[in-house]
């Protein structure tokens, strides 16, 4: 696996395992949308690719709970949209507006940091060498740079996703003036990514 990639496991889900790479200055982002929509990325049909858009992600548990409940709404016959990719997204957002979670969190013109997540059955023949082919035909793909910075902690987006996740002025003064901010928000972060499942907005 190539070192740019962070590979992260799911505590619910031992059968999956994900593949995290972080791109800086994307500058085909247009053309990564398409290839979305015409079903065109070089992935393998036991794998899920999901390109998102970092601006409102600020640490990579956010994908990890996100991809967790998407795969908890397939286990449970509770999806919401029509493949893992789009669930995912989904999960990703406050509110149950699908058309937000899309707007927000998939790659788009405007994209110019860029998440690439891949997820894989763990327990199938071959996978690791099918994930290094897969990795290595993306990094061809993304035309931008791939990054080495650590993805616990993402500071460009704080004040994109406060405003997002309806983090108020107030409470991010409290956080901020916390022992740990940044642990502090992606708790009320991942705490509104909960909540959605018992809103009706």
């Amino acid at each position: 696996m190539s070192k740019q990639w962070q590979k992260r496991t799911l505590d619910l889900f031992p059968t999956h395992g994900l593949v995290i790479g972080y791109w800086l200055d994307v500058s085909n982002s247009k053309d990564l949308h398409k290839m979305i929509l015409d079903k065109k990325l070089p992935i393998p049909r036991s794998m899920t690719c999901v390109v998102i858009d970092a601006k409102y992600i600020i640490d990579v548990i956010q994908i990890e709970t996100a991809v967790t409940q998407a795969l908890l709404h397939i286990s449970s016959h509770t999806m919401v949209t029509r493949e893992l990719a789009t669930e995912v997204l989904y999960c990703l957002s406050p509110t149950r507006s699908l058309n937000q979670a899309l707007r927000f969190f998939s790659v788009n013109s405007s994209t110019k940091r860029g998440l690439v997540v891949v997820i894989y059955p763990r327990s199938e023949p071959d996978v690791l060498s099918a994930l290094d082919r897969c990795q290595s035909d993306l990094e061809h793909i993304v035309c931008g740079r791939i990054a080495h910075e650590d993805l616990f902690n993402l500071k460009e987006g704080i004040v994109d996703a406060a405003e997002l996740y309806g983090i108020s002025s107030e409470e991010l003064t409290i956080i901020n003036q916390s022992y740990c901010p940044h642990d502090e928000l992606v708790d009320a972060i991942l705490t509104r990514m909960s909540a959605r499942e018992l809103s009706r907005v």
